[in-house]
């Protein structure tokens, strides 16, 4: 099954828009100009950026009944399942693999769990941020029942949220389109980003917002610089890798609606 990647900057941008539900870290951009308009902003370039519908999830047609249901279902059982197994066995893997990561409701929920489906390939890989103990960690996951059958499960959900449309007669987005979706995302990260940069002094803060990663050779971070990553020119590709890896998995995965 190919897996819903989208590219590394509206990762990036995912993990920034998280980030900034919590209302702490929101606050601190306020004397800047941020509102929840800026911010419901963000989401709407996101949900272009990535082809979603949200209305269409919610309003499913009666061959899809329930989509949005059965996600939140998945996010009801799994995440407190991973969250508390983790916990105990391998506590940074979990650490990392819930960093921005609450259960949600409504259209908000497919989100999450693409975020969360990325980030859990990224463990049984080995990759950055989860490093060694990621595939063991993988496996404990899937001997309490979380197996690739049921992520399986989950990615398909997520193909059918993201084959929604909001009314049957929307053409198909040409490459332009795409391109220039994308660009508008990237160009409102770039703006709050280097906002939050000024605005916020605080490490604990940023690396909420995702400007830091573990360097590889050991447990301390080191900062992500946008600027390595350009403008974006063209779609996005859906392989791009994530955090910790060559450029494109500097941003990492996430959210269809």
């Amino acid at each position: 099954m190919k897996k819903l990647g989208i590219g590394p900057k509206t990762y990036r941008s995912v993990e920034f828009l998280l980030g900034l539900r919590n209302r702490d870290v929101a606050k601190e951009l306020e004397p800047f100009g941020f509102t929840k308009d800026k911010l419901d902003e963000g989401w709407g370039l996101l949900a272009d950026a990535t082809g979603a519908r949200l209305a269409g999830i919610a309003d499913a047609a009666p061959s899809q009944p329930g989509l949005l249901q059965r996600i939140d279902e998945f996010e009801n059982t799994w995440f407190p399942v991973a969250r508390n197994v983790l916990a105990r066995h391998y506590p940074d893997v979990g650490r990392q693999l819930f960093v921005n990561l609450v259960q949600t409701q409504g259209q908000e929920v497919v989100i999450t769990v693409l975020t969360f489906l990325s980030r859990l390939e990224d463990m049984a890989r080995g990759e950055e941020p989860f490093g060694a103990d990621g595939p063991a960690a993988r496996q404990l996951l899937a001997e309490r029942g979380l197996t690739e059958a049921r992520e399986a499960e989950a990615h398909a959900l997520m193909a059918e949220a993201r084959d929604l449309k909001s009314t049957p007669a929307d053409p198909p987005r040409t490459a332009e389109e795409q391109a220039a979706a994308e660009s508008a995302l990237w160009a409102w990260y770039l703006e709050w980003s280097a906002i939050a940069r000024v605005a916020i002094k605080s490490r604990a803060t940023l690396r909420k917002l995702g400007f830091f990663k573990r360097r590889t050779s050991g447990p301390d971070e080191e900062p992500i610089e946008v600027a390595d990553l350009g403008e974006p020119s063209a779609p996005e590709a859906d392989t791009a890798e994530l955090d910790g890896q060559p450029e494109a998995r500097q941003l990492a995965e996430a959210a269809t609606e």
